[in-house]
Order: C-alpha cells, then sequence, then structure tokens
C-alpha cells in the first residue's frame, strides 16, 4: 500500500459503497471471495435420496488475498453434495457455522468485504447406486415349439429408498430345455427402468448379476389327425 499508515482495508468496493471501517482505508474494487478447500480421502456414499454427506478430511478456507490472513478459526455447519442422484464428481457445497469470519492484513488492521461460495472446482465426491432385488417374476407357461425362449412376466423390486418406484424391462428368459414338461427351469434378465414417485434407475444396481429364475411349463404341442 505504498507505506501510508492506515487504519483497515476493504475489498469489493466500488464508488458510493458503504465503508466498514474507521479512520482511514484502502479500498480496493478486488472481489475477495473464500472457498472451502478440502484435503484427505476420496467422498463417497450410498444413494439415500438425500444431499447430506459425511467428509472425514480436513476443511479449511481459501481464497485469501496475499498477505491476509484469518482471525480466527472457521466453522463449517453442514456438508451437501449439489445433486442427491448417483454420479461421479458431484460438487460437494459447504456451509459456514456462523458470518465470515474476520480476516486481518499484513499489518494486523482488519480487511473488509470478504465474502463466501460454498463451492470450489476440486471439493467433489460421488453417490454411488444403490443394491436392489428383483423378486417374484415368473416365466410365461407356452406350447411346445421346438425352442427354449420363454416370456418373462411380472416382477417386483426390493430396496428402493422411501416411496420410489422403478419398472422392471424383462429381458430374454430361457426354458432349461425346449422339451415339453412341467416345472421346468426358466432363467433369464431384467432391466431396471425409471418410475415413480421420483424413482430413477440410475440411482440403482442390481445387487447381484446372477440371472433371473422361476419355472414353468411347455405344453405338449397338440396334433390334428387328417
Amino acid at each position: 500500500a505504498g507505506g501510508l499508515q492506515h487504519d483497515f482495508r476493504q475489498y469489493g468496493t466500488t464508488f458510493g459503497d458503504a465503508i466498514l471501517g474507521t479512520g482511514n482505508g484502502l479500498v480496493f474494487s478486488r472481489v475477495a471471495r473464500l472457498r472451502p478447500d478440502y484435503a484427505g480421502p476420496p467422498i463417497s456414499k450410498v444413494y439415500d435420496g438425500l444431499t447430506d454427506v459425511s467428509v472425514d478430511g480436513s476443511v479449511t478456507l481459501a481464497g485469501l488475498v496475499p498477505g491476509d490472513s484469518l482471525a480466527g478459526t472457521p466453522g463449517f455447519g453442514s456438508f451437501r453434495f449439489a445433486d442427491a442422484n448417483a454420479g461421479t464428481d458431484i460438487p460437494i457445497l459447504a456451509s459456514l457455522s456462523g458470518n465470515v469470519p474476520a480476516v486481518v492484513d499484513d499489518s494486523g488492521k482488519p480487511a473488509y468485504g470478504y465474502t463466501y461460495r460454498e463451492q470450489s472446482s476440486g471439493f467433489v465426491g460421488t453417490i454411488n447406486p444403490k443394491p436392489v432385488s428383483v423378486l417374484n417374476v415368473t416365466a410365461q407357461n407356452k406350447v411346445y415349439d421346438g425352442t427354449a425362449t420363454a416370456t418373462l412376466l411380472g416382477g417386483t423390486v426390493a430396496g428402493l429408498v422411501g416411496a420410489e418406484t422403478l419398472t422392471l424391462a424383462p429381458g430374454t428368459g430361457l426354458f432349461a430345455t425346449p422339451d415339453a414338461g412341467t416345472q421346468i427351469l426358466v432363467t433369464g434378465s431384467v432391466t431396471l427402468a425409471d418410475g415413480d414417485n421420483g424413482g430413477l434407475a440410475r440411482n440403482y444396481v442390481l445387487a447381484s448379476a446372477a440371472p433371473v429364475s422361476t419355472r414353468a411349463d411347455i405344453l405338449p404341442r397338440p396334433l390334428t389327425l387328417t
């Protein structure tokens, strides 16, 4: 500041703005904005429909003008994802537990005008899809046609969050044998699809990669004698 004696400095100030300090001040139009800075292990959780997240590492404030320093220890009120849905590199927002902490310059004089931004580019985390199970899938009985192809029906999804629902898109099912018989093993696959009440397939994953299984009949094919 050219060696001028001052009682305070103030940032982010243009002509006509209120002056926060008393005495001789150094006033700058430069914006001074603090932001959270995270150091620690990767942050992740399983989808639960909420944005709340626990942070195990260290969170400090960055963005001080060179020469300035915090006059106290900042406190953080909560941490939350910017989006509740499953994904990677989701910004994490850090709220302060109180006002923006006091800052002093290299002369120990107050530095006013600092603001706070809850988000910083490197403070991100992952929400992993929640594992769910598929129950009560059935297979349709059919008349012998020489193939093992089966039609899968119904099914429910267990393990969803709250009132969310998903629909099931059955894949191809196969009888264990193409020959006629009763209670023949049928295996197949299903795909999760969006449902109601905010249920999105992207937020869930099948808990088991094993195929669904059920049983059904292949009925003898009637013949007509001529």
